[in-house]
């Protein structure tokens, strides 16, 4: 038999081996890069809540808060560092904690200089470059187009001094009492900004809306509780709303499980003046309303972390070893085609 053809397929095998003994190296050796995870997952929880700004819910004691840094938007704006931010569902309802310092309560102004905090939720995609509105108009947008909750310590909290003046300039819904603390929930895009539950908001872009003043206005329960007296001064915010609004026509995002969904928020300090244009704003952030259930019980604090083992126990150490079987077995395999070819 001629034994050029011999030489070739051992070369061939060779260089095989060669190369699987190199893919194999480079995967021991080559971690594995996983999808960036959204910054706040909002796992399940078999239980709903009082909106009542006190965080009673033994669920909420199971999160870990998540901050904010907020960064002003001009002249006046500021005064508020960073804002926490907890978030859960129930599968129908979610809910979302906040808790910003605040060392006055400014709930007793009739128009303007509230406390309030917003949430900004992006609608479609690309979202806006930056939760930024345009200057001198009514909220509306840079770019894009977004579901706000707005709550206001004077005007939509039921411990305001504002709570029970139910009209706006030009508006006439009342008068009639709110059921409940809530907040604004208003849909901005790049034209305008569009208060729902209020006249204006039935003409929005030319087209007519239902006007339902008493189903629409109170979508998001709302409710802030200040607490100045026996710790650091500071608001806590309750947010409530269902998955999925029922209007028609409507232009509330609509939640769904395992979404993962953009989110801004701006935070007003009224006892220093904040009011419109001037406030404190984060960047962009992400949440995930995630199917995992909450595991139930209090997290305690972490302990000290011990001294690393001996490497050999470790999971590396045991990836290492299958990862030299495989290369052993390679190895073998390839002398023992060497060693037929030589037999021929």
């Amino acid at each position: 038999m001629n034994p050029l053809p011999n030489r070739k397929a051992l070369a061939t095998m060779l260089l095989t081996g060669l190369f699987v003994v190199s893919v194999l190296a480079t995967l021991t050796h080559t971690p594995i890069k996983a999808s960036p995870a959204a910054e706040i997952v909002a796992k399940k929880v078999t239980e709903s809540i009082v909106t009542d700004g006190i965080s009673y819910e033994s669920f909420w004691q199971n999160i870990s808060w998540s901050e904010f840094p907020l960064t002003s938007t001009g002249a006046g704006g500021g005064n508020v560092p960073s804002v926490k931010v907890k978030m859960a569902h129930n599968g129908e309802y979610i809910f979302v904690l906040f808790q910003w310092p605040d060392p006055t309560n400014s709930n007793d102004k009739l128009l303007g200089s509230e406390d309030r905090l917003a949430m900004m939720i992006s609608i479609g995609i690309p979202e806006m470059a930056s939760p930024c509105m345009q200057p001198g108009t009514n909220g509306a947008t840079l770019a894009g187009e977004a579901d706000q909750w707005h709550w206001k310590a004077a005007r939509t909290d039921s411990d305001g001094k504002n709570f029970t003046y139910v009209s706006r300039k030009g508006v006439t819904y009342g008068p009639m009492p709110h059921p409940y603390s809530f907040a604004m929930d208003e849909y901005i895009n790049t034209t305008a900004r569009w208060r729902e539950g209020l006249s204006e908001y039935t003409e929005m872009n030319a087209t007519k809306y239902p006007f339902e003043a008493s189903l629409q206005l109170y979508d998001v329960q709302a409710k802030g509780t200040w607490i100045g007296t026996t710790q650091e001064a500071h608001w806590t915010l309750e947010f409530a709303r269902k998955f999925t609004t029922d209007d028609p026509g409507r232009v509330d995002h609509q939640f769904a499980l395992g979404e993962e969904f953009s989110f801004a928020l701006a935070v007003y300090d009224g006892g220093e003046g904040e009011d419109g244009e001037i406030k404190s704003i984060t960047s962009w952030h992400t949440a995930e309303l995630s199917s995992e259930l909450l595991s139930p019980g209090p997290q305690g604090e972490p302990g000290p972390q011990g001294e690393p083992g001996p490497e050999g126990q470790s999971t590396a150490q045991w990836t290492n070893y299958v990862s030299i079987g495989a290369l052993a077995l390679a190895l073998v395999g390839i002398i023992a085609g060497a060693t037929v070819f030589r037999k021929r």
